[in-house]
């Protein structure tokens, strides 16, 4: 700290002449006897000092500080807390020393350096307090990238001293944390646990099946077998559902490093989500049995959604969302020019017309039909539309063009947009999308329109529909305003080399509007499986009479396991519906019931999901060390061994990259508005004025 002025430093002498000035005048020069000499003597000490004081304030002086912060090294640790690092002979090591060992270098580490520990499995956790028992090895998958994910975005402008990985190299979730990693520019670190060894083991490797068959069919079930280290032994393959043995096969394993396919053909005989059950039988000497047996889930539907296409004239447009809706195996397509059409569309759960009705050519056949029927309707305008004919359809919306004008438009998301969601990948996708060639004129829609997209010409957001959704509670329709919607396939795959936002967005359309909506007043809406590492999510909606969404009542649920134990819950409030996270359950099937109770109106409903098994960590139990060591050597640090773990500390002080951080600020401050300053000048003049008077002087 330090004391700055404008002025030359000799003024601070004529402030000092100027308090002894001053205080020579009142005491010395008409001196009298009337105080006594030492008391005289402090008052003109009091006096001269708060003179002087005075003076230099209006010198306006400043106060210089200097301020310095210490920024210890950050050093990142990280604890592999899968199943696949107790999969081994060591186990009780892991459980035990190994736990000792961390803790110990954590102690040793938080000395010199600030320490954040992670763990890393399904999700990368932050350990705030290392003393409980923080690993438990219980982890389903292992998602290494998301380490370096981290460190990325929350260490950047850290003084980021080094990153410790403690792993086996196994992931199977995630990117390959070499590509994640390329980023991290401090030294890196890995402890390398589990064994390399080739154990005994038989493992069922994969299954591969189609998630969803239809009622009365055969679908393939492809399972992969490896065994290693039993040559010559033989083991059994089970497929089975429920009680019901569907298929089975002896295997003789020839070789130690044994790997097979074998495809099984089921025959959907029951519709809903079914669960089978593939598994081998156990052999002697196996260091797991855990990954015997594979769990999955197979929805059989009834039949096929039939979506229609009904077109003017070819045109990429129809091509374009086609492709998207044959994405999903559980839709099925038909694309016919409108002349060719001779069916019903009773038959159909969606009905698609591009460019219909057409100015060159009315179909008062099939336009009549879809008046007079309740199928969906997914309206594509062109400037070929015939708007006078197409307000005639009560379809929702009307529009009077303004002549032949057009809009080159692009889209706009409406944030408020509640039908259906869509992904964030999807959302940024859609923003770049390349504008369509949309009919100007005036829309008029229903109070009751939900907004999808607008239109955006230029840089203006107009009010104007480029995807909006309007319908009865008997049928729902949909408009797409505008021609050129294969230009948006073409750009999602030019930028993504996919077609996946594209794609998402036709479906979730298609869907909203195929599938017929539940017309009760409370509805439950859950998933037909989930897996065991994920925590159970339901969302509900209640309506009353005027079919208006409520959320004044409270909603109860059970959940029921397969054993007959209840789990009671209450949903949450979450805008104008429902939410209830339900947290993690055991692989199994569930049933649940759930009521609402409305004014004197009670509404209950039932339903059933599965909890999937994650048994991918049985699966590769060898350690892939080599993956340790590219990954410390790449980022300039080193591979060691637990055993090794102590010398890590010394290790990090070696470096001469790895110190603290010194950071100085300077301030400075008025002189003036120093309260202490201030509030001596006053303590000094009243003291001085309190003992004069005190003695009777003036």
């Amino acid at each position: 700290m330090s004391i700055r002025i404008e002025y030359p430093f000799w003024f601070i002498l004529l402030c000092l002449l100027l308090g002894a000035a001053i205080t020579f005048i009142l005491y010395y020069r008409n001196r009298r006897d009337e105080l006594p000499k030492w008391l005289g003597r402090l008052l003109a000490v009091l006096r001269f000092v708060s003179v002087s004081l005075i003076s230099f304030l209006l010198l306006s002086p400043l106060v210089r500080s200097v301020h310095r912060t210490f920024e210890k090294p950050v050093v990142v640790v990280a604890l592999d807390n899968s199943q696949s690092v107790r999969m081994g002979k060591d186990s009780i090591y892991y459980q035990t020393e190994y736990r000792r060992q961390v803790n110990e270098l954590i102690n040793s580490l938080d000395k010199d350096y600030d320490t954040r520990i992670y763990t890393s499995g399904d999700r990368l956790k932050s350990i705030d307090d290392p003393s409980v028992e923080f690993l438990t090895f219980s982890e389903k998958q292992t998602d290494l990238a998301a380490l370096f994910d981290e460190v990325e975005s929350s260490y950047s402008n850290r003084n980021l001293g080094a990153i410790i990985l403690a792993s086996d190299g196994i992931f199977n979730h995630g990117m390959n944390p070499l590509y994640s990693a390329q980023k991290i520019t401090a030294p890196l670190y890995t402890i390398a646990l589990g064994d390399t060894s080739i154990q005994r083991d038989v493992i069922l490797k994969r299954v591969n099946y189609n998630r969803i068959a239809y009622l009365g069919n055969k679908f393939p079930v492809e399972i992969v077998v490896s065994a290693d280290k039993f040559a010559g032994q033989r083991t059994k393959m089970t497929l089975t559902r429920g009680d019901s043995v569907l298929f089975t096969k002896n295997i003789d394993i020839q070789g130690d490093l044994f790997t097979e396919r074998y495809v099984a053909e089921v025959f959907a005989g029951q519709t809903g989500l079914v669960r089978y059950r593939a598994s081998l039988s156990g052999l002697d000497d196996e260091i797991s049995y855990e990954n015997n047996s594979y769990d999955f889930f197979v929805e059989i539907l009834d039949s096929r959604q039939k979506i229609l296409i009904l077109h003017q004239a070819p045109h990429p447009d129809v091509s374009a969302i086609k492709s998207a809706i044959q994405t999903n195996f559980n839709y099925e397509v038909e694309d016919f020019p409108v002349q060719m059409f001779q069916g019903e569309l009773t038959g159909y759960n969606l009905v698609i017309l591009h460019q219909i009705p057409a100015r060159s050519q009315n179909q008062p056949a099939i336009l009549a039909k879809i008046n007079a029927s309740n199928v969906p309707v997914l309206c594509i305008l062109t400037e070929q539309t015939d708007f006078q004919v197409l307000n005639q359809l009560n379809l929702g919306m009307t529009v009077q063009p303004a002549g032949d004008m057009v809009n080159e438009a692009t889209p706009a998301m409406n944030p408020d947009f509640m039908l259906f969601r869509y992904d964030d990948d999807t959302k940024a996708q859609l923003e770049k999308f390349p504008p369509l060639v949309s009919p100007f004129g005036e829309y008029r829609l229903p109070p009751t329109a939900d907004m999808m997209l607008y239109q955006q010409v230029g840089k203006v957001i107009s009010a104007l529909p480029l995807i909006v959704f309007t319908g009865t509670v008997e049928r729902k329709t949909g408009f797409i305003t505008g021609e050129g919607i294969w230009k948006w396939r073409l750009f999602d795959y030019a930028e993504n080399d996919n077609h996946n936002a594209f794609n998402q967005l036709i479906l979730k359309m298609v869907q909203y509007l195929a599938v017929k909506d539940e017309k009760g007043f409370f509805r439950v809406i859950a998933r037909s499986s989930y897996r065991e590492n994920e925590p159970v999510e339901l969302e509900a909606e209640v309506y009353d009479k005027s079919y208006e969404p409520v959320n004044d009542p409270d909603v109860e649920i059970t959940i029921e396991n397969d054993e007959g134990t209840v789990f009671p819950y209450m949903f949450g409030r979450k805008g104008s519906a429902y939410h209830l996270q339900a947290g993690n359950f055991p692989p199994g099937d569930y049933s649940y019931r759930a009521k609402v109770k409305v004014g004197n109106d009670l509404y209950e409903k039932a339903g059933q999901f599965s909890v999937e098994a994650v048994n991918i960590e049985t699966v590769a139990t060898r350690a892939d060390h080599g993956l340790l060591y590219n990954l410390a050597q790449r980022h300039d640090g080193s591979m060691i061994f637990p055993d090794q773990m102590s010398g890590l500390p010394a290790m990090l002080k070696e470096r001469d990259d790895i110190h603290t951080l010194v950071y100085t600020r300077k301030t400075y401050n008025e002189f003036n508005n120093i309260i202490g300053i201030l509030a001596a000048i006053v303590v000094l003049l009243s003291t001085e004025w309190f003992l004069r008077k005190y003695k009777g002087s003036y």
